[in-house]
């Protein structure tokens, strides 16, 4: 491999982990999912409770979200919630306008609490302790009631100027210790021996202060005043205040926070003002530093309420427009490009994106602009006609491009053009380095569709007309391949091997210039649409129709992995890639499939969600550094990291059955006495229509999770919801009991090895009880006596006709006696009964090859002789013939109809043997079955009637 080629390689390998370095952020923000179930969209206060339920309170109602529903509860007249806390057995209790109100998860019943004390007056908020104690901060009053709701005590709170106040900041420690503010000079401890607040620490400066927290990770406190002011408030060192002012970043203005929190992946303080959000990061020092986090300008002039940090995200309630979730743990990483906009006033649409010769430069084109530099770090962008010299190239319509190590730039080929430029740079001044023609080996009319420079400096040359080969250093074309068709893409193995796929031919290998087809007896040939190679030396590829293979040489076989990368649909894919760590990325117009071919698991990145990117345009995928790919779209360009998620095979997430209904109505949220009861669901006999809810309870990807589930005692197999569906449906079941068992399929289609479960038990019907039951039995044997009483009644009657010599015995003697057919009309009666009985007996017969003379006999309770003699006089054939006229008959009945072949016809009317059946059927209908079933029967009977 060439020098420059490798420090090519190392410099893109550092490039992006130099650009997060310097400030770039892999968090991402997204609207509350459920923010349209909401009763308004303005939240007031936002809190997650033990289970992992998140509330939010508004100015209409407080509202439990799980991730797919929201469930919305009133607290009495109440308008505005103020506080929202749980309690130590299992209630939400809400702060409001008026008063304080408990919510009791078991039964989801609300109801006030204290109404004497507390009564129907404004509570600014409320805390819970560690020892169950509840605290109500009223106006002057600090109402403090145990775990059960029972008053101990009222402390009276002051401010700064000994006036009745609220409480405005409350906060217990791990130690135990509890800390409060109340807009004084100085924190309050509460001493358990007197049993009262007093002044800790003052602070020495006449400012009131605000909310206090504990840091997260140490021991000190973060205490807000009103005077834009924020304090590390650490109890044990010498310097027990250290203060910071508060302002936005790139601003000298000062501003008060309205609420703040801390976050559990950097240690970041997030604070609202009036219309910012504000991060800090803390420094050693005890100070603060504002920062420029590019989550933040989502909320520039936002009427904020409320922020909350949970694991991993934190969430900001809104009043004036949706309220958002920052996850702080993304592995996509989105530039918008400002200077794109800046430029040309247009948002970017970047088709192709490489990574420049040095830290934070990029490679990009444009649509519609052409060829451009874009410096990531300062937002610093150049285009290619800034050099005047390069506005002959018209790479304004530019639409290939790829790499040139040799020439530290980039191949660029031009929209209804067959040259292909090498285009470099100097201080992001571009300039032609070099060019390539293929116009004397295709017509006019060709179109080049890939670039690619291997490292032996040769640039291979893709086009709808074949694949061409030049040599950079003897300058002249060296390989030429009309015969592969139209090119899609063209890859260098690690055994330094050269690939080039055809859309209509498949796979080629062109090592040593000589063409080799390695796709002869593969289905996918004229949808193949991009390949890339994987360390583990396999060429992975994408079709136009959403299938993915690899092709193995070692064994040179190919593999389809469609069914287990699964996500894409019908999507076209556009690019292959594969990280170091062997991760598959099929990149489509509107959708990322992250594979990991090990486990067969998969992550699936939605355009517009996952990314801000609206489409995914680039047709080459920028490897930048280990493990990141780099793909542009519409509205910038989008820097993904491999997800280590997908090389864990088990996960542990917990579904919870969030809700029950029965015909529409909620079992849970609603509850109807005893009908449910932690654990244990009752129906009744006539319940129809009965709906489980699940969730996990993680609110940032339900739209990629599906649930399995099935009911012992119901369900012979497991179940599965579709992707993004939370519900199971039942119309109804049997009395008795049954077990739900369900488990959630997390968004990288592994399936968590914990199970819920829910006993079920269906009541009977008054008819199905035991005492019913019992009824019934008695009632049989009724119904058996009475049966037995008249069968012997029966039985004696049947001996006593048996033995009667009755006229009607001697005429049936007579008749069976008699060799031919009596004119007497009873006996002609009989002969009728015979015949149909008879006619019976052979139809019902009709498919058994074994039926005979006998049989038939039997069938008609006769011997064989007598039978033989009355058939014989009657319809003067002989039982034979009998048989072999009522099964034409039916044969010539399913011939017409056409629905049969003439051995299915034979089968059906007792012969296995087709050919004896038409022998047969030509003797008693004269013509043959083909010709039967082909209308010749119309001509046979005119000639019969003639």
């Amino acid at each position: 491999m060439k020098r420059p080629f490798v420090i090519s390689v190392l410099i893109l390998a550092c490039s992006l982990l130099a650009t997060l370095a310097e400030g770039a952020s892999n968090a991402s923000v997204s609207v509350i999912p459920t923010m349209n179930q909401l009763p308004e969209r303005g939240l007031r206060r936002i809190f997650r409770d033990s289970e992992g339920y998140m509330w939010y309170g508004t100015t209409n109602g407080l509202c439990r979200d799980d991730g797919y529903h929201v469930a919305i509860f009133h607290p009495g007249n109440a308008n505005n919630i103020n506080g929202i806390a749980e309690d130590s057995i299992g209630r939400i209790l809400v702060a409001t306008d008026k008063g304080v109100w408990a919510l009791d998860k078991r039964n989801y019943r609300i109801s006030p609490l204290d109404e004497i004390r507390i009564g129907s007056r404004p509570v600014n908020s409320l805390h819970v302790t560690a020892d169950g104690d509840v605290w109500i901060n009223q106006y002057g009053k600090l109402r403090r009631y145990d775990r059960i709701g029972n008053w101990i005590k009222d402390y009276n709170i002051i401010d700064r100027k000994g006036k009745a106040t609220y409480v405005s900041g409350f906060c217990q420690a791990r130690s135990g210790e509890i800390f409060m503010t109340s807009y004084s000079r100085g924190i309050y401890r509460y001493e358990k021996d007197k049993d009262a607040f007093e002044m800790y620490r003052p602070i020495g400066l006449d400012v009131p202060l605000g909310q206090i927290v504990q840091d997260r990770r140490n021991d000190h406190f973060w205490v807000t005043d009103f005077r834009a002011s924020l304090y590390r408030f650490d109890p044990d060192a010498d310097s027990v205040f250290v203060q910071s002012t508060i302002h936005y970043w790139n601003s000298h203005r000062t501003e008060n926070l309205l609420d703040f929190t801390q976050d559990d992946h950097d240690g970041y303080l997030w604070g609202i003002s009036r219309n910012h959000l504000l991060v800090f990061r803390p420094e050693p020092d005890g100070t603060l530093t504002s920062i420029n986090h590019p989550m933040a300008y989502n909320f520039n002039g936002a009427s904020m309420m409320s922020v909350l940090s949970t694991p991993g995200a934190i969430w900001v309630g809104c009043l004036d427009r949706a309220s958002s979730v920052i996850y702080l743990d993304n592995n996509v990483v989105d530039y918008a490009l400002p200077a794109v906009r800046g430029r040309y006033e247009n948002s970017p649409v970047i088709t192709a994106v490489l990574p420049a010769d040095r830290r934070n430069l990029l490679w990009m084109l444009q649509f519609r602009s052409g060829l451009m530099l874009y410096d990531l770090a300062n937002d610093r962008i150049s285009y290619h006609d800034d050099n005047l010299a390069m506005d002959v190239l018209r790479l304004r319509m530019a639409e290939e491009m790829g790499a040139s190590p040799s020439r530290n730039g980039v191949w660029v080929s031009q929209e209804r053009s067959l040259m292909v430029y090498a285009i470099t740079h100097a201080d992001m001044v571009m300039s032609k380095a070099d060019s390539v023609s293929i116009s004397s080996y295709v017509t006019p009319t060709a179109k080049i569709t890939k670039l690619f420079e291997d490292s032996s400096e040769r640039l291979w040359i893709g086009s709808t007309e074949g694949l061409f080969c030049f040599d950079l250093n003897l300058r002249e074309f060296v390989g030429s391949y009309p015969d592969a068709g139209i090119i899609s893409d063209i890859v260098e193995a690690n055994d330094r091997r050269i690939y080039g796929l055809s859309k209509e031919r498949g796979l080629i290998d062109v090592t040593s210039l000589k063409f080799k087809l390695l796709s002869k007896e593969v289905s996918f040939h004229n949808k193949n649409s991009a390949m890339a190679t994987s360390p583990d030396g396999k060429i992975w590829i994408g079709t136009d129709d959403g299938r993915v293979y690899d092709y193995n040489p070692a064994d040179r076989t190919f593999t389809d992995h469609t069914d287990r990368c699964s996500g894409l649909g019908q999507s076209g894919v556009k690019q292959m890639y594969v990280s170091e760590d062997g991760h598959v990325w099929a990149i489509t117009d509107s959708k990322i499939v992250e594979f990991n071919p090990r486990n067969n698991l998969r992550f699936v990145y939605d355009a517009g969600k996952d990314t801000n990117l609206g489409r995914l345009l680039s047709r080459t995928p920028c490897r930048v550094g280990q493990g990141f790919l780099g793909v542009g779209g519409v509205g910038g360009i989008a820097v993904f990291s491999s997800n280590p998620a997908l090389d864990e095979d088990a996960t542990s997430v917990k579904t919870v059955i969030t809700d029950i209904t029965v015909s529409g109505e909620s079992r849970v949220l609603e509850a109807d006495g005893d009908m449910f009861d932690d654990g244990q669901l009752t129906l009744n006999p006539d319940d129809r229509n009965i709906e489980f809810h699940f969730a996990t309870l993680g609110y940032r990807y339900p739209t990629k999770m599906r649930y399995a589930y099935r009911i012992k005692g119901f369900d012979k197999e497991w179940r599965y919801t579709a992707m993004g569906e939370n519900i199971a449906v039942y119309n109804g079941f049997s009395r008795g009991s049954y077990t739900l068992e369900v488990r959630a399929c997390d968004e990288y289609d592994r399936l968590s090895g914990e199970l819920t479960t829910l006993e079920i038990k269906r009541l009977p019907h008054f008819y199905e009880s035991w005492w019913a039951f019992l009824i019934y039995f008695l009632l049989l044997l009724l119904s058996v006596g009475y049966v037995l009483v008249l069968y012997r009644r029966r039985l004696k009657k049947q001996n006593e006709e048996l033995w009667a010599d009755s006229e009607e015995m001697i005429k049936m003697r007579s008749y069976l006696s008699s060799p031919v057919t009596l004119p007497e009309e009873e006996f002609q009666k009989l002969d009728r009964i015979l015949l149909e009985k008879a006619t019976k007996v052979v139809e019902d017969n009709l498919n058994d090859s074994d039926f005979d003379v006998n049989a038939l006999a039997r069938g008609v309770n006769m011997s064989r002789s007598t039978f033989s003699r009355k058939i014989k006089s009657i319809t003067g054939k002989t039982p034979l013939d009998f048989i072999l006229e009522i099964k034409m008959q039916h044969a010539c009945k399913l011939l017409e109809s056409k629905n049969y072949s003439i051995s299915q016809v034979a089968d059906m009317v007792g012969y296995g043997d087709r050919r004896y059946f038409t022998t047969s059927f030509k003797k008693e209908i004269g013509i043959s079955p083909r010709d039967y079933q082909n209308g010749m029967r119309a001509n046979k009977n005119e000639e019969d009637e003639k």
